[in-house]
Formats: structure tokens, C-alpha cells, sequence
């Protein structure tokens, strides 16, 4: 279990997802060891598994290491830390943690990413941003409802769909964003991170049943619409 104290000059990341192609998680493997190295104190903690509806094997530890070997020639421990989050009960594909097992994971880290190539809402998004972490985000699809360049570090995207017709993240853009962050954290950042994060914080609280239910019908007014119907 990761939830240790952190040392004093250690900055936390973490992200959590499915093993999927959509939730960027190459992505985020490819910035964050492009832009660190073992020696700086950073550390990127993913909380995450391979879903029941995939067809690949569900050992995280070599999915990472295939990774680390493809792209940088190099093992996982050759390269700035990474570890993996994990519930109590290792027989289940999903591993689940508790409320407050991912409410105390949350708590324990400096900085929550994810760039993601597409998300209906984004719920860990969300929770993160609930927490009154500082969140690194895709700037699209749906959390693009709540997330904000005054509430969050916002990821650009390449102009392009991919072939899949998901959106690209821009790598080198979050290279430069994850240094951003930890500056901005630090006491040379005058409290920029603090203050999205707080910002953050506040966005979430005005999120309500009601809030999201208008959102929904707002975009089926919408899609209904563009097909000819009016609701």
C-alpha cells in the first residue's frame, strides 16, 4: 500500500483509469519518463486494472515493463519511480478500494493527471478535483462540463482525431505541464497550484443532481435537434 507519508521534497502524481487504449495511459508513461528521471523526487502512483470486457492479460507489472522496454529501451527501475495502487483482495480483476481507501489515496498525493483521449464525464477527474487537488486534464469531451483554466491544468490537443475518432493529446504539451505543476507547487509558484485547486474545490461543490440532470437534458435537446426533433 502506497498511502505513506511523502517525503518532504518528493511531489506525488496519480492517476486512476482502466487499462484501456482511451484512457491515455501510454500517453502518460511516455511524458512522464520523457521528462524525469530516476534521480529527480517525483513519483507517478496509477491506481488502475484491465477490465473484465478486454481481451488482454491482466498483470499491470508487465503491461508496464513492455512498455518501458518498447519505447525507452530501458525496465521500469532504470526510469523515474512508478508504482501501482492496490486493494486488499488481489483475486479480483478490479481490486477494488474502499471510499475511503481512494478518498486517503487522493489525500497522499500532490497532483492528480490524466490524459485522457475521451471521457463521458470523468468521475475520478471529478473526485480529484473534489479533493482540492491540482488536476492535469484533457481539454475535451466531457470533462469539459467542469474542468476550467482557472480550475485546472488544461491538456491541449492535436488538431486531429486519431483513427479511431478520439481525440490526441498533446505529449510534448504535457511534458511541459507536469514541470508546470511541480513550480507551481513549490514556493516559487505563489500558490497558483493552490489557488486552482481551491478553485477546484468550489467548482465541485456547485455540481449537484440538479446541475448534471440540466446538463444532460441540454444535450439531448441538442442531439434531438440536429435529427429533427424538438423536445
Amino acid at each position: 500500500n502506497n498511502n505513506k507519508p511523502k517525503k518532504e521534497k518528493e511531489f506525488r502524481f496519480l492517476s486512476t483509469f482502466k487499462w484501456e487504449r482511451r484512457k491515455g495511459w501510454d500517453i502518460l508513461l511516455d511524458a512522464y519518463w520523457s521528462t524525469f528521471t530516476k534521480s529527480d523526487d517525483v513519483i507517478l502512483v496509477l491506481r488502475t486494472y484491465v477490465p473484465s470486457f478486454s481481451y488482454e492479460h491482466t498483470n499491470i507489472t508487465a503491461h508496464i515493463e513492455k512498455y518501458a522496454l518498447d519505447k525507452f529501451n530501458k525496465s521500469p527501475s532504470e526510469l523515474a519511480r512508478v508504482v501501482w495502487e492496490k486493494g486488499e483482495d488481489q483475486s479480483l480483476l478490479s481490486d477494488s478500494l474502499t471510499r475511503a481507501d481512494m478518498r486517503d489515496l487522493l489525500a497522499s498525493v500532490d497532483c492528480f493527471v490524466l490524459p485522457t483521449r475521451g471521457e463521458g464525464w470523468g468521475l475520478p477527474i471529478a473526485e480529484a478535483m473534489s479533493m482540492q487537488l491540482p488536476v492535469i486534464v484533457t481539454n475535451a469531451t466531457g470533462p469539459q462540463a467542469f474542468a476550467n483554466n482557472e480550475n485546472a491544468y488544461l491538456l491541449p490537443v492535436l488538431e486531429q482525431l486519431d483513427d479511431m475518432s478520439f481525440v490526441q493529446p498533446d505529449v510534448t504539451a504535457l511534458k511541459s505541464i507536469l514541470r508546470e505543476v511541480i513550480k507551481d507547487a513549490g514556493p516559487d509558484g505563489a500558490g497558483k497550484a493552490q489557488r486552482k485547486a481551491l478553485k477546484a474545490r468550489e467548482k465541485m461543490k456547485e455540481i449537484s443532481p440538479e446541475y448534471v440532470s440540466g446538463l444532460m437534458a441540454e444535450r439531448l435537446r441538442i442531439e434531438s435537434s440536429r435529427r429533427g426533433f424538438n423536445l
